[in-house]
């Protein structure tokens, strides 16, 4: 994966995955003990999509920063081992750097890739990441020797309906009352994969 924004994700990510996910699933919502599962089978994937940071509106300034002295000053700790006593700290970034802003948990077995997960942080939607990390699993698949992917979604999510459409995805099928609550049916969808590209 030569974008940097892509990785595949470790225990270390779950907080990231874990907010992503309560906010996504109302059925079939994993737990900790679910990814950490996933993340130790040798066939299993969890790739995260790291996007930069919004661009911030025109004319955008951040707080200033207040003016410190006298006791204030004092009750600052030192910035770095050996600084002087009461050297004001680096003032921390206004955003966190590249939080987790997608993610898709997949198998790669026996030739086919089985998608399970791909959700997006709720901050960070209609932004074309669904697409971009869905497009990631792709070329991951096919890299691997993938042919095909699997998947289910639910019947009543337009939105992912309409990302795997777009994407080639067909539905072969119908899964009645797949999920927890019973009250939604599973389309069934795949999409054939082309042959790795031969090296050179």
């Amino acid at each position: 994966m030569a974008d940097d924004r892509l990785r595949l994700l470790t225990p270390e990510d779950l907080p990231g995955i874990l907010s992503i996910e309560k906010a996504s699933f109302q059925d079939a919502r994993w737990t900790v003990d679910d990814f950490l599962a996933e993340m130790e089978r040798p066939f299993s994937f969890v790739l995260g999509l790291f996007p930069p940071a919004r661009t911030l509106p025109a004319g955008f300034a951040p707080p200033p920063v207040p003016e410190l002295s006298g006791p204030a000053l004092r009750r600052l700790p030192a910035s770095a081992p050996g600084a002087p006593r009461g050297t004001p700290a680096r003032p921390r970034a206004p955003f966190p750097p590249k939080p987790l802003g997608a993610f898709a948990a997949f198998w790669i077995l026996y030739g086919e890739t089985h998608l399970m997960h791909l959700a997006v942080a709720p901050e960070r939607r209609r932004e074309g990441l669904g697409k971009a990390v869905l497009r990631a699993v792709l070329g991951f698949s096919v890299a691997r020797g993938s042919g095909k992917v699997l998947l289910e979604a639910s019947e009543n999510n337009p939105a992912a309906l309409a990302l795997y459409r777009s994407e080639g995805f067909r539905v072969v099928g119908r899964r009645k009352g797949y999920y927890e609550s019973g009250r939604a049916d599973a389309l069934s969808m795949t999409l054939d994969l082309p042959p790795a590209p031969c090296g050179g």
